[in-house]
């Protein structure tokens, strides 16, 4: 009589194999060695990301980027909190679209360096970063890092980007066509709107009168405004500095500001009477979902229409921004937006 310690040990295996759980058994006989996706980033950098990214960091313009995770559907991934700056109630989004991040540490400071010894407690599958020293430091420190870069903002390669990152490269290229779309139909819109009447406009911080060009500007050029600060736009500015002189020059037909408190400031401060935007009461708030809507988010989806219907308001009388605005935050956040919070948003958030 044949014992099992007389019968070949492969058949011993095979046997095993048959009677083992399906699932079980898929794994043994299918192991291969991790898996890795690369990236791209924006620095040129080839950086190597598992194929089920788990746990994710945000360094830099750590509101921006959460955004654009909260956008694929992963802000749960996200380990870090938010900084100080953020934990205001003009941001208050980000913690209803990423409960998880409420509470939890920042783990760099307003442009300091970052707590290596935290973010390997963390021990995140890839950090996010748009500052160029992260990714110096954290090449020989941390783990893999993805660098973003504002000045050559665009929201769809970037939208694509993070769904390569997290697998979720449908929802992306479903972003990236509606984009597109949206802004065919601005164009089409406006094409019988000749140059000389078209709105100048000027996104700008009060009381400092900070322009934050690029991804601001990305926006407001496709929604057929004209933007002027970009003659002294440098490749290394985010916000270009501008006197009153200059702004008085330039004397825009819109004037967009942070908050609705700014726009109040704008009415009450004797520099900007002058312009023409303050005489005919044309100061707005950008709108603030999970960040403002004209900041290198991907709400910009919606700032590019909500700055259409603003600048020409005949042109896009049928647009309803709340229900485009339900219809974005339930297909890209996963998230049921009530009529009160898409008013909320679009009449400029929450006070700061």
């Amino acid at each position: 009589m044949r014992t099992i310690k007389n019968t070949p040990i492969f058949l011993i295996i095979v046997v095993i194999c048959l009677f083992l759980p399906s699932g079980l058994h898929a794994d043994l006989t299918n192991s291969q060695p991790s898996q890795k996706t690369i990236i791209e980033d924006m620095a040129g950098r080839q950086a190597a990301v598992p194929v089920e990214v788990k746990r994710v960091v945000t360094l830099g313009s750590v509101p921006a980027i959460n955004t654009f995770i909260f956008a694929v559907g992963k802000g749960y991934t996200i380990a870090n909190g938010l900084p100080a700056f953020a934990r205001s109630p003009y941001w208050k989004y980000q913690t209803i679209f990423a409960p998880g991040i409420k509470g939890r540490s920042s783990i760099q400071g307003s442009g300091g360096p970052v707590n290596v010894e935290v973010l390997s407690l963390l021990s995140p599958d890839v950090v996010f970063t748009t500052s160029r020293s992260d990714i110096d430091y954290l090449s020989k420190h941390g783990p893999t890092t993805i660098y973003l870069d504002w000045k050559r903002f665009d929201p769809m390669y970037l939208m694509r980007m993070m769904g390569k990152v997290f697998n979720r490269q449908k929802i992306a290229e479903e972003y990236a066509a509606g984009m597109e779309n949206r802004i065919e139909m601005i164009a089409s819109a406006i094409k019988g709107i000749p140059q000389a009447q078209r709105q100048k406009v000027i996104f700008c911080r009060l009381p400092s009168l900070a322009i934050p060009s690029g991804p601001a500007g990305w926006a407001i050029t496709r929604a057929g405004g004209i933007t002027m600060e970009n003659s002294l736009l440098k490749s290394s500015d985010h916000l270009v500095q501008v006197s009153v002189e200059q702004l008085v020059l330039w004397n825009p037909d819109i004037l967009i500001v942070w908050s609705k408190e700014e726009v109040a400031q704008a009415y009450k401060d004797a520099r900007l009477s002058l312009l023409n935007a303050v005489k005919q009461k044309r100061v707005y708030a950008v709108p603030v979902g999970a960040a403002p809507w004209l900041a290198p988010t991907p709400e910009q989806y919606l700032g590019v229409l909500w700055a259409a219907k603003l600048f020409y308001p005949k042109q896009f009388d049928g647009i309803d921004l709340v229900a485009e605005a339900k219809d974005f935050y339930r297909k890209f956040f996963g998230y049921s937006l009530t009529n009160k919070q898409a008013v909320e948003m679009i009449s400029g958030g929450s006070d700061r």
